[in-house]
């Protein structure tokens, strides 16, 4: 039996709250210039490492797209909202980041068993 939905309307107008705020806040030109550089950044990491990847493989394949794309997505928001960053790119992942990616992975995988 499926549990029912972890949230009621008053989370989701709750929700769409915080959502028009950090729109305010992220979304304006003039707020988006500011982290232009840092996300540079962080693309041009994303672009070292895949070609590392295909330079290593022997038909000049990256072996799981999805999940660079997934590292790349946490780096990209940790570089804009806590401007710093978490080495989700790098050759060596940290430990503690390599811990921080399989449990925000886990949080998804269980909020999409239980909706």
């Amino acid at each position: 039996q499926r549990h029912p939905r972890p949230w009621s309307r008053r989370e989701g107008e709750e929700w769409q709250r915080l959502r028009r705020l950090l729109g305010r806040l992220l979304l304006r030109p003039q707020a988006a210039e500011g982290y232009a550089g840092p996300v540079a950044g962080v693309v041009g990491d994303l672009l070292r490492r895949l070609q590392h990847q295909r330079n290593r493989h022997p038909q000049h394949l990256i072996p799981d797209l999805a999940t660079e794309f997934y590292k790349f997505g946490l780096e990209g928001i940790s570089s804009v909202l806590f401007a710093s960053r978490l080495g989700c790119l790098e050759q060596e992942v940290p430990r503690d980041t390599d811990a921080f990616i399989r449990a925000i992975n886990t949080m998804f995988v269980t909020t999409l068993l239980t909706m």
